[in-house]
């Protein structure tokens, strides 16, 4: 009984549309425009990498009344550093200075702002190994060479790990 009704309802409403031409509309001039057909379409995907690199971030500090002073302090510690690295296995491709920099201290503590009491010098390096080593072990033999800033630990994709699953 539906069935009939809903198809009775299409044969009118087909009849009524087809009758209504632009003749049979008074006064009117009715232009009909001609749909082309499209197709769209929506979509989206995700997929799920599992991270395979590591990068650490580690860093020596100290402040010295002597900005070459400080440097030097610094270089030493931070060649201290490398050769044990490169000693657990680590090698140049591993191990990239990030930032290096000696930033003056000023007397703010008796508002004497031109004058300069001591020196900071930083040298900061990353560290980038595969996520599946204990990064922990390079973190301590680092810390326990002169390292006294780890800043940053990043579990990351390659990008060769990106290229191949793009």
């Amino acid at each position: 009984m539906k069935l009939t009704w809903i198809l009775t309802f299409f044969v009118i409403l087909t009849i009524s549309v087809v009758s209504m031409s632009p003749s049979s509309v008074r006064g009117q001039n009715i232009v009909l425009q001609e749909e082309k057909p499209t197709i769209s379409t929506v979509g989206s995907a995700e997929k799920e990498i599992p991270s395979d690199e590591s990068r650490i971030s580690l860093a020596v500090e100290n402040t010295n009344a002597n900005a070459n002073t400080a440097r030097k302090n610094n270089a030493d510690k931070m060649n201290t550093i490398i050769d044990v690295l490169k000693q657990a296995g680590l090698t140049d491709e591993n191990i990239t200075t990030s930032n290096f920099q000696i930033t003056p201290n000023y007397d703010y503590e008796n508002s004497n702002y031109d004058r300069i009491i001591s020196y900071t010098a930083l040298n900061k390096i990353e560290l980038k190994t595969s996520a599946n080593v204990n990064i922990s072990q390079f973190i301590d033999l680092a810390v326990n060479n002169g390292a006294n800033r780890v800043e940053n630990i990043d579990f990351v994709v390659s990008k060769k790990t990106l290229d191949e699953n793009s």
